[in-house]
Formats: structure tokens, sequence, C-alpha cells
């Protein structure tokens, strides 16, 4: 709720009630379907988006809310994509100063439980559904969660695939992702 609420007003402020175009990941999918929910939107892209079954990678979310060190998040991080993510050890090091600080755990905590993601919005991105363009963007290769459990959220969702992809297509394929995006927005 603190990330939509602030995701509201900043909408709010920069775009008064014209309608706008939401991209999202992972996580960020929850705020963002949730400011779709209640502003003017005029389309909604999700890519690898949470909220959307129960199978997530408790440990990868573990481990970055509470890293033991660089290599730590590197290793971590190396479970997003299908190969290598083209992060420096400069960005590690970086990434492990501002998470050791617990920045995350909050987020973690209110993503999954024992038993798996416990934030569910498969009813409101149907529902979007019937009234906005929504499509969704899915990596076969996703390490932290299951490609499989978004398919029958709604067959008024445009889902794209992208086999030879992790959790993190935007990275992997972008060019293909982009053109998505752009044919979304016309």
């Amino acid at each position: 709720e603190d990330l939509s609420s602030s995701l509201v007003k900043m909408a709010k402020e920069q775009f008064g009630e014209i309608p706008i175009h939401i991209v999202a990941h992972s996580m960020g999918a929850i705020p963002a379907v949730a400011l779709a929910k209640i502003r003017p939107t005029a389309s909604i892209t999700l890519i690898s988006p949470a909220g959307v079954g129960r199978t997530i990678d408790t440990d990868f979310l573990n481990e970055l809310s509470n890293p033991r060190s660089a290599l730590t998040i590197a290793q971590v991080l190396g479970r997003m994509t299908n190969g290598p993510n083209g992060l420096s050890d400069a960005a590690y090091k970086a990434m492990f100063e501002i998470l050791q600080k617990g920045r995350l755990k909050d987020l973690m905590r209110s993503l999954a439980g024992p038993s798996g993601q416990v934030v569910d919005i498969r009813n409101d991105i149907a529902a979007l559904a019937k009234d906005i363009p929504v499509s969704m963007i899915l990596g076969h290769r996703d390490r932290i969660m299951s490609w499989s459990e978004a398919l029958d959220i709604s067959s008024l969702v445009a889902v794209h695939h992208f086999v030879d992809a992790g959790h993190m297509p935007h990275w992997e394929k972008l060019p293909d992702v982009i053109l998505l995006i752009k044919n979304m927005i016309k």
C-alpha cells in the first residue's frame, strides 16, 4: 500500500487525470495494478509479475533482503537471467552496501510467506483487462517465479512468451520487449 499511495501521488502530480501507460516488473506489478485500478490508465504491461501465482524462490528473497557479501548479491542476481546479466563487480558492491542496511526486509516479508507468495493480484488483472489493454511478458527460464501460473488469469490478457529468457526479459530481449511495449501504447 505504501508503494501504491506514492505512485498515485506521483502520477497525479505528473499527469493529472490524463490516462497513462503503465509498465511494471516483478514486485512492481503489485503497486502498478493498484494504481491502474484507481486512476485513468490507457494500458498496463506486466513483466514477470509477482502476485499471479504461489511459487516464488524464497531463498532468493531472503538472500537479497539480508545479503552476506557482494558475492552473495552476484550469485543471487545470477538467478534472474538465463545467462550473464552484465552487471559489474562495482555494481554488486554498490548493491550490497545498500541492501545490507535492510531496505528490502519488510517488502520481502509482505510478498512471501512459508507457503509462497501471499499477494494475489490475479482478479484485479482480470478486471482491468475488461476495460483496458493488459499484457504480460513472461520468461520461460524464470527461476524466481513460475511463469506458467500466470496463464489462466483471463483470455483478455495478452501474454507474450520468451522461451529463452529468465526473470528479466527486458534485459535479455530488450529490442523485442521495447517493440511489444511500443505496440501496446499505439
